[in-house]
């Protein structure tokens, strides 16, 4: 059974489906900070802001961000992808990674397609209930006291690594979030 680790990305928050997030550049120097609104007309990437990486959705690569938890991942684990947009949390997917390439001090996370799921939309938030399904130190009153950070205390500022049963569980409750997605989409187009 995999290893499972959910870490964070960023997304494009004048998007309707999920786009890697776009950031602020200063001074040349690339930050972590978001770009909430639309980009002015003047602005030009690579001077006044930049794309974010990963994930790597066309390539299924994971390469850039969170160097620490790449090194720490091998072979056989996944990697679960959370995200805020328009201020709620989402799942957008998980990469089940099938080789780990290049530098072994920064290495590339190549994903099996097959074996890995994108939720293109934002259709069900990250509830509490789940959350403490998959933290067991997130209970009730914990979780009442660290909201609204809730998200970075219990699944992590940069990862948070998942048993082999809870590995298996949020992937069946991604699967089923994109069983009903692609309902909702079928139903939509007549």
């Amino acid at each position: 059974m995999p290893r499972g680790y959910i870490t964070y990305c960023f997304s494009d928050w004048n998007e309707k489906t999920f786009s890697n997030g776009v950031m602020l550049m200063r001074n040349g120097v690339r930050t972590d900070t978001a770009i909430r609104h639309i980009i002015p007309d003047h602005w030009r990437e690579g001077t006044h802001y930049y794309t974010k990486p990963d994930p790597d959705f066309k390539k299924w690569t994971y390469s850039r961000c969170h160097k620490r938890l790449r090194r720490r991942m091998e072979p056989g684990d996944v990697l679960f992808l959370r995200t805020m947009w328009r201020s709620q949390e989402y799942f957008v997917g998980y990469f089940f990674i099938k080789e780990k390439t290049g530098d072994p001090a920064d290495p590339i996370l190549v994903a099996d397609k097959n074996r890995s799921l994108f939720l293109l939309h934002f259709d069900t938030p990250i509830s509490s209930g789940l959350i403490m399904k998959l933290n067991p130190s997130a209970t009730k009153e914990r979780a009442a006291k660290y909201h609204p950070n809730i998200f970075a205390q219990f699944l992590g500022r940069e990862s948070l690594g998942l048993n082999e049963r809870r590995t298996a569980f949020l992937m069946r409750h991604l699967h089923n979030l994109s069983r009903r997605q692609s309902v909702k989409a079928k139903s939509a187009t007549g």
